[in-house]
């Protein structure tokens, strides 16, 4: 299968304005995508699936099979390449992870994968004569709905990534080409682009006289849109240059680039003196007439580490999605839009014991938003760092 056919069945997948059965089980991608949320030169590349039955009907042992393809720019080395889905209740997920060896040191990185249902297994004779199915095959109208197709295009990076801030007065603000950094003398956010201009944030706190990176941000903002009368798709933000400002007790940084042709885009983050948060700031402009349905903030990422936690109370709160430390919640907070009818939805946890998620997926009235050439919205959000890690010692 081309990369273009995958494409294709990817954008229709993913645009989700599609009505759904009751009577079926209804299965939805949580997560898929690299561990990290980008790769580096020929390091090796774990991805990681989830997906959930968000359904009211339970899902059949093996009636849907996964096949994961290295489309471009990597060969396949660890992992199941078609594992079948268990038996999943409504509600529940199935992870699943492979391991990829990079074909080169640069050049696009892009990953598939398919949903298929499986044959029916063989009919079975009743002990009175007649063939049967076995009683954990769901009929016809069971049918699970799924996605054809997800796709994956991996940011790359020549170097492994480190939240470094220059020694000196902070809080500091810096912005070249190839790099954008603001931090107080708490926390700090770094931005990167990678080879395919889709950047990568690294969020950290500090630790005495170092920075310890707690979390990535990959990507930072993606749109489901169209143009008036088309099918909606998303998209994600691409850097083409960064600027940044610095006061005596407050630093900012603004990336700005584009969201497709449709869309210019700037994505704005402060640091202040004494905080324990980055705020953020997401303005999208069209450049000609649009509909917008959902717009996704930041996903941070973090890996699994021992002083991680389990569930976290955060989670319940409105405006907030939270990774879970022992000392507390790392969390993603936002504000409601001004658009009318908006609603927001936590990206689901990874549920992985490699990586944790936490992340928003604003959405429009089923309708859309309709946006003219030259109109704006403007959409905010926080980051803040756990409370009670070491770094709250940290010299001021």
């Amino acid at each position: 299968m081309t990369v273009a056919a995958l494409a294709a069945l990817a954008i229709c997948a993913r645009a989700g304005r599609t009505q759904t059965r009751p009577s079926a089980p209804i299965l939805r991608v949580d997560y898929f995508g690299t561990e990290r949320g980008y790769t580096v030169g020929r390091e090796p590349i774990w991805f990681l699936c989830v997906v959930r039955n968000v359904g009211a009907v339970p899902l059949s042992t093996g009636s849907v099979r996964l096949r994961i393809y290295p489309v471009k720019g990597m060969s396949y080395t660890q992992g199941d390449t078609e594992p079948l889905l268990p038996a999943l209740p409504p509600g529940q997920s199935a992870a699943f992870k492979w391991r990829m060896a990079a074909d080169s040191d640069t050049g696009p990185v892009i990953a598939a994968l398919i949903f298929e249902r499986s044959a029916p297994p063989p009919l079975q004779e009743r002990p009175h004569g007649g063939p049967s199915r076995p009683d954990d095959l769901p009929a016809a109208a069971d049918t699970p709905e799924m996605p054809t197709a997800v796709l994956d295009v991996v940011p790359r990076l020549c170097a492994r990534p480190e939240l470094d801030l220059p020694a000196g007065a902070l809080p500091t603000a810096t912005a070249s080409k190839t790099l954008a950094r603001v931090g107080g003398n708490l926390v700090a956010v770094e931005a990167l682009p990678s080879e395919n201009s889709v950047p990568i944030l690294l969020f950290g706190e500090r630790e005495g006289g170092y920075w310890r990176t707690l979390a990535t941000a990959s990507p930072i903002v993606q749109t489901l849109s169209c143009e008036p009368g088309q099918e909606p798709w998303w998209q994600t933000f691409r850097w083409s240059g960064a600027s940044a400002e610095k006061t005596a007790d407050s630093g900012s940084m603004t990336i700005s680039g584009g969201i497709g042709p449709q869309w210019t885009a700037e994505v704005s983050l402060t640091a202040a003196r004494d905080s324990h948060s980055i705020g953020g700031r997401i303005k999208i402009t069209a450049r000609r007439n649009m509909v917008l349905y959902g717009l996704q903030l930041p996903r941070l990422l973090a890996p699994s580490v021992p002083e991680m936690a389990g569930g976290s109370d955060a989670n319940g709160r409105a405006g907030a999605a939270a990774i879970e430390f022992k000392t507390g919640p790392l969390l993603l907070e936002w504000t409601p839009t001004e658009l009318s009818g908006w609603t927001d939805a936590r990206l689901p946890d990874s549920e992985s014991n490699a990586v944790r998620v936490a992340g928003v997926r604003l959405s429009a009235p089923l309708a859309g938003t309709p946006l003219a050439r030259g109109e704006s919205a403007i959409f905010h959000f926080r980051i803040v760092a756990p409370a009670g890690l070491p770094a709250r010692e940290a010299g001021r």
